[in-house]
């Protein structure tokens, strides 16, 4: 049998199979999507092996956060507002998840020679090395990555670790390096048309499992498999959730990365002839940012996605050269390490389920830093650091409270002890939040966020013999953002930017969400005839962090 009959068969016979019962809506998988996807499959190689493969597995993984623990830029390092504008295309570059920048790691040569070391996630490449060595499973990688320009970095990553999978399921659209269109949808539409065509092209496959890192798809995956399973076309069916796993760049190298598609932009607009001579401060406009377990989705946010504000600022950005300056990103306390140790080993039993400090114990829950108590966004207010004593100064508190939120995050509430008279640099509990706040653990498997903290109500005094005192220091973390941009001079304005407050005081929204908090907050500034100037930030601050979107 010649190689072209081979490779046509099955594909062929994919489109004689009965789909009236099954979960295949008439957009999922087009014409022109399954022509892309049969491509892809032929130029695998897989179906040219011999005998013809009939597998009756299927093992899918995906790569980042799951098998990978790729990195995202460090939000200790860089303003919110700047990662926002790094993560959605076609605004500071093509977007992280779409720029090679994302996996330049570190030097290519020593990466080479220790397999890409520290950055896998070994109990997945395990499991993966498990599937290759069955010779009735079909063993996939499938990424939201595209081909353009991964088709060459990820087939090395995975070659240096012995990683060989039957199909690299790399997204095939757009089909050209530069321009071209996308036509497979966000991450989640291109993996199930992907799965589709898997399953109507082997009619031989009886199981499927999955292993993934974000709940929403897994969710999505599982619901999708379960009617092929109830149809009779699956026998058995498995999705696991995997919780996210990411590293960080060393920090000097990032410098250099994102300086590099700070470069790199800054060049496209000079060509462009967008520049001029004056300079004009940024950060004036809301931009969605995810939050950091957030970061690690590939739908690829575009500009059209964002509307108002934020597609204004992003506008801005996109037709500005920028420059880096240190931005303020918020005040708060930071309690010493006995003070961590003390808190999570007593209050963590008390949550529900009882949580410890043994990670492998708690499930999908995850400990938060548990290491601050946050005052403001930004810098506090003379009046707001004379209470707390200023930079550097020692707080105590004592924990009164544990609460959590809908089954996504616990937290403990603090007050303040009067501080040490004797001390020379002492000060005050001072916190812009309803209940100053210690977020213990979230639970990304329910949607849950760091920091979500602040939307706990559901608090219950802790026993009386439960006596937690705490000491922190006052700090400000700072971090490099969009200092400046040189486009047209324009007025500088003294409103409040509420954009910014929503994005620091509630980084789990994001998108739209922002516009929608914005127009939120504006009612009820209005409601309660707060105006926006800077004098009341206070005051608007305390209705951002109210604000909660269902």
């Amino acid at each position: 049998m010649s190689q072209t009959s081979r490779t046509q068969g099955p594909i062929a016979e994919s489109n004689t199979v009965s789909t009236a019962k099954l979960p295949i809506l008439p957009d999922l998988l087009t014409p022109v999507k399954k022509r892309l996807l049969d491509a892809q499959l032929v130029a695998s190689g897989y179906l040219s092996r011999s005998p013809p493969p009939a597998p009756t597995r299927l093992d899918v993984y995906d790569f980042d956060g799951t098998l990978f623990a790729s990195p995202f830029p460090n939000p200790k390092l860089w303003d919110a507002m700047l990662i926002g504008a790094l993560m959605v295309e076609d605004v500071l570059g093509s977007g992280w998840w779409r720029d090679l920048a994302s996996l330049d790691l570190g030097e290519k040569d020593k990466l080479r020679k220790t397999g890409w070391e520290g950055w896998w996630r070994e109990d997945i490449v395990s499991l993966v090395r498990d599937s290759m060595e069955d010779a009735d499973t079909m063993t996939v990688l499938l990424t939201g990555r595209r081909y353009h320009p991964f088709h060459a970095i990820v087939p090395e990553i995975l070659s240096a670790k012995g990683l060989q999978f039957d199909l690299l399921g790399l997204r095939p659209d757009p089909k050209v390096p530069d321009g071209g269109s996308d036509v497979l949808g966000v991450t989640v539409e291109f993996k199930l048309a992907f799965l589709t065509n898997l399953l109507l092209t082997f009619p031989t496959l009886r199981e499927v499992r999955m292993w993934e890192d974000r709940a929403p798809h897994v969710e999505k995956f599982e619901k999708f498999l379960k009617v092929w399973e109830e149809e009779g076309r699956l026998a058995g069916v498995e999705v696991h959730y995997v919780p996210e796993a990411t590293n960080r760049m060393e920090e000097e190298w990032e410098l250099g990365v994102i300086k590099g598609i700070l470069e790199k932009h800054n060049e496209k607009v000079e060509a462009r002839g967008q520049d001029t001579k004056k300079g004009v401060k940024a950060g004036k406009e809301p931009i969605g940012v995810a939050e950091e377990e957030e970061m690690g989705a590939q739908d690829g946010l575009s500009l059209a996605k964002f509307a108002g504000g934020a597609f204004s600022a992003l506008e801005k950005i996109k037709s500005s050269k920028v420059e880096l300056d240190v931005i303020p990103q918020f005040t708060a306390i930071l309690l010493d390490r006995e003070s961590v140790r003390t808190l999570l080993g007593i209050m963590l039993p008390l949550c529900t389920p009882p949580l410890s400090t043994d990670t492998a114990n708690n499930g999908t829950w995850k400990l938060g830093h548990a290491d601050q108590v946050v005052v403001c966004a930004g810098k506090a207010t003379e009046n707001e650091l004379s209470m707390l004593g200023g930079i550097g100064a020692t707080v105590k508190m004592r924990v009164t409270a544990i609460g959590q939120w809908r089954s996504r995050v616990w937290a403990a509430a603090v007050e303040g002890l009067d501080p040490n008279p004797k001390a020379p640099l002492a000060g005050r509990l001072v916190s812009r939040n309803k209940y100053a706040h210690i977020t213990l653990a979230y639970n990304p498997a329910a949607g849950g966020k760091r920091a979500e903290g602040h939307h706990v109500t559901d608090w219950k005094l802790v026993p009386e013999t439960v006596n937690v005192t705490l000491t922190g220091t006052v700090f400000m973390h700072n971090a490099l953002g969009i200092g400046s941009m040189q486009r047209p001079m324009q007025q500088e304005k003294k409103e409040v930017s509420i954009g910014r407050l929503v994005m620091v005081c509630h980084p789990e929204f994001k998108g739209a969400a922002i516009g929608r908090a914005c127009a939120e907050v504006a009612k009820e500034m209005e409601r309660r005839g707060v105006a926006n100037e800077a004098g009341n930030e206070e005051a608007i601050e305390a209705i951002v962090r109210g604000i909660v979107l269902e």
